[in-house]
């Protein structure tokens, strides 16, 4: 018999055109960061941000409707720190960049 595990064809769970944060900048930053999107959203979307102790702080439901590629966020009042943007889907994590807050 053949072994079932050569008949293995690997594939990838994220799909070229899904979307990706593209950009966060400025990066250092202080006070408010831009999170710039590949493109525009066609299926919902959580994008959130996340403490360095993985506790969000921010979960915005994002779809088709949202108004263009990019998000501002505004720092205020958070310590300097590591901070997470990420990007979840119905199959769990999309995309997820580092943003570093400055004092």
């Amino acid at each position: 018999g053949r072994d079932p595990l050569t008949s293995v064809v690997e594939t990838s769970l994220l799909l070229p055109q899904d979307v990706r944060i593209a950009a966060v900048y400025p990066n250092p930053f202080n006070g408010q960061v831009v999170i710039r999107l590949n493109r525009l959203l066609n299926a919902n979307r959580n994008l959130q941000i996340l403490s360095f102790e993985g506790r969000i702080l921010l979960d915005a439901r994002m779809n088709s409707q949202t108004s263009g590629c990019s998000f501002v966020w505004d720092a205020a009042g958070l310590p300097a720190g590591i901070y997470y943007a990420r990007i979840q889907g119905k199959a769990g994590t999309v995309d997820k960049k580092s943003l570093i807050l400055l004092k």
